[in-house]
């Protein structure tokens, strides 16, 4: 690309990065720490971040972020972010290529990535993403509406292990995301004995940060927060009693994640279910026509397996 260079970033680079993130968000971007340059110093030298960065006469004009969590061996892909007069190159494009690649070397199973735009909606299915659900972690305040993308290393494919719970199998949205990701017909096992994997609420107006459960952190947010604005748990897909429970409860089905979950050498399964308490924003309308489209594929009455009262409370929202 003339006149651009992208590599990995150094720690001599935060400075740079970090006013790349504060020029851009004019300096509101939600996770402050991102516009720290102690903080990305500290990221850019720890083994947990794949961090790379893109240089126009030498001033950082393109950054973006694989961050790695150990307990499941994934790399979400994301913090992407391009200077204004710098967009319509394909930076954002090579930048998340590179970051995928060092990833998947570095022998992670598992790539996934929040996506609120359709340029990064179109990225993500470049590097091989299939789309599995939605979330609205990574905005707290004004929570955006996210699409969660998702691919499996080969090895993470051969890993899995499928649940013997045909009726959650059965339902629309699991069939197509197991056709999507080439997964139908993999042997299927007996699971661990844990239910539930990661659960949080997205908000704490005390601590004026909100419950990362994917990273099962808390992340610190520059405004206060009044209300809690979801409740979020992910539980393995065996479990179906607790999933159906939880729809009992106000809860519904936002993602369906194959091979999310690792112990003892095995992947297994997980469905992740939501409970709003506020709505989300939508950056695009044609992000949330594809959200509703996965999200009706969730919807129990649509499987004769699972038969129970199902309330959209999307709607009743």
């Amino acid at each position: 690309m003339d006149g651009i260079e992208m590599r990995p970033a150094n720690p001599s680079d935060a400075v740079g990065i970090a006013e790349l993130y504060g020029r851009v968000y004019e300096g509101k971007y939600p996770l402050i720490e991102y516009m720290d340059s102690n903080f990305i110093k500290g990221a850019v030298e720890s083994s947990d971040y794949v961090w790379y960065l893109a240089k126009a006469e030498g001033v950082v004009v393109g950054s973006t972020v694989g961050s790695i969590s150990r307990w499941n061996n994934s790399c979400e892909l994301g913090k992407t972010v391009v200077e204004r007069t710098s967009r319509g190159r394909g930076i954002a494009r090579g930048l998340c290529e590179l970051v995928r690649e060092a990833a998947l070397s570095s022998g992670v199973d598992v790539l996934w990535g929040s996506l609120r735009n359709l340029a990064m909606y179109e990225i993500s299915k470049c590097d091989g993403l299939s789309m599995v659900g939605t979330s609205g972690a990574h905005r707290v305040t004004d929570r955006e509406l996210h699409l969660i993308g998702l691919r499996l290393s080969e090895n993470a494919k051969e890993k899995r292990v499928a649940a013997i719970a045909p009726e959650l199998y059965s339902i629309p949205g699991v069939q197509c995301i197991l056709e999507a990701m080439s997964l139908v017909g993999r042997p299927s096992g007996d699971y661990p004995a844990v239910a539930i994997v990661t659960q949080g609420i997205s908000a704490n107006a005390l601590s004026q940060g909100f419950y990362h459960p994917q990273d099962r952190c808390f992340v610190q947010t520059g405004g206060r927060i009044i209300v809690p604005e979801y409740h979020e748990v992910t539980v393995l897909a065996d479990k179906v009693p607790i999933v159906m429970d939880a729809v009992s409860q106000g809860f519904e089905i936002v993602a369906f994640l194959p091979g999310w979950y690792e112990e003892a050498g095995h992947r297994y399964d997980c469905v992740r279910l939501a409970k709003f308490y506020v709505q989300a924003k939508v950056q695009d309308l044609r992000l949330e026509q594809i959200a509703d489209q996965i999200l009706r594929g969730f919807r129990l009455e649509n499987s004769p397996s699972m038969p129970i009262p199902y309330t959209d409370v999307r709607n009743a929202r």
